[in-house]
């Protein structure tokens, strides 16, 4: 076996986590490539052979054993499923020489750990990641490694406020590139925000780095249903790379654009750069490095196209509420979708009043509406709606 993985009769097992070590790991976490969790304990060695156990544990049991409130002897005894692992491995090669599924009743008493031994805290440290690769295959979810060379990486540390602000921005592009429809008006929807929602799962070595997960599993092909919009993610990076980033921008819509562009403002910011590492289920992977300069320019060529996320679409519904005073409405869409603002001075809010106040249920009209949208300092989005101009249909 390496210090890093271990070959067994049920595949390889990938060392994640080592709580002792002497002259490699001694008690350590594993994993298999089904996502299994097993605790790992040296028992025996011979001038010819190691032998060890390997124990079944659900991720809560090894929480108690992490933090002592388990002992060692009653994990291995109380195994779940009611069995361990015994495997050998000759000490010339370090090849497996032996296994044997073996029930807890029947473990020999030499290769226990006393009755009150434990272990005093988390693991001493943490097994390199594997490969994006790797991972991505082996868990069926797409694996984006992200790492920032801004100030303090080389400590392997970044501002929690400028990689809180990064991520969140990474986040709402991601789901608004995963959105199909075109044009997108107003908040997405659920099952896009779900879909291409991504989850931290862990720092990578390597500067400053950071490995986001997809939460969706892949199909039977390996395909997950963010993997569309991380593609178009790295294909807005691979152009800002190569300088072609504004014949990119016509593909990807207004709001992709302006996503992207608070994107990279936050790297601006923060005076990073940034390499992407995206590995999928689908045995793809690509990756794309852009420089602290790159990263400033391709922004310089966003503002140049996009002040502010401001798109003008019609749509049919009811105009339900007027308040003249303060030149707002309020106007209510076929499909359900609300929208409130303001209203322009070419809009006759008087006679609508009026109208409104004489037809019960709202004024059936053609609207014309302006939506903006902005990114608050925190990351969250916002969207502004000013009314253009509105036809209420002859039959109202």
């Amino acid at each position: 076996m390496s210090e890093t993985q271990i070959e067994t009769p049920i595949g390889p097992l990938s060392i994640t986590d080592v709580y002792m070590e002497y002259d490699g790991p001694r008690v350590f976490r594993c994993s298999s490539q089904a996502g299994e969790t097993y605790l790992g304990l040296w028992v025996e060695e011979t001038p010819a052979l190691d032998r060890w156990l390997l124990v079944p544990i659900s991720v809560r049991r090894l929480a108690l054993v992490e933090t002592g409130a388990l002992p060692l002897a009653q994990a291995i005894l109380e195994a779940e499923g009611g069995w361990v692992w015994i495997i050998t491995f000759g000490k010339r090669d370090e090849r497996l020489t032996g296994a044997e599924k073996t029930p807890c009743t029947d473990i020999d008493p030499r290769h226990l750990p006393d009755a009150d031994a434990c272990l005093t805290g988390a693991a001493s440290y943490r097994v390199p990641d594997e490969p994006p690769l790797v991972k991505a295959t082996r868990t069926g979810r797409e694996v984006i490694d992200l790492y920032f060379d801004g100030e303090g990486a080389d400590r392997n540390e970044v501002e929690a406020d400028q990689l809180g602000s990064t991520l969140l921005r990474l986040q709402s592009l991601t789901r608004t590139l995963g959105h199909k429809a075109a044009p997108i008006v107003g908040p997405l929807p659920r099952t896009v925000v779900e879909d291409n929602t991504l989850m931290v799962t862990g720092m990578v070595a390597g500067s400053f780095g950071v490995r986001l997960e997809s939460r969706c599993l892949s199909d039977l092909f390996g395909e997950t249903r963010v993997a569309v919009a991380v593609s178009r993610l790295m294909d807005l990076l691979e152009a800002s790379r190569k300088g072609n980033l504004q014949e990119a921008l016509p593909a990807i819509g207004p709001r992709a654009a302006s996503g992207y562009r608070y994107l990279l403002q936050a790297l601006s910011g923060g005076g990073s750069g940034l390499k992407a590492h995206w590995a999928s289920p689908s045995k793809k992977q690509r990756q794309v490095v852009l420089s602290l300069e790159t990263v400033r320019s391709a922004l310089a060529v966003l503002e140049e196209q996009v002040e502010r996320q401001k798109q003008v679409f019609t749509c049919h519904g009811r105009l339900v509420g007027v308040m003249t005073d303060r030149r707002r409405f309020k106007f209510v869409s076929d499909t359900g979708d609300t929208f409130e603002g303001v209203y322009g001075p070419q809009v006759e809010g008087e006679t609508l009043q009026m109208r409104l106040s004489k037809e019960m249920g709202g004024v059936s009209a053609t609207a014309q509406l302006q939506e903006t949208m902005e990114i608050t300092p925190g990351g969250e989005e916002r969207f502004k709606y000013e009314l253009l101009s509105i036809a209420p249909d002859s039959a109202s």
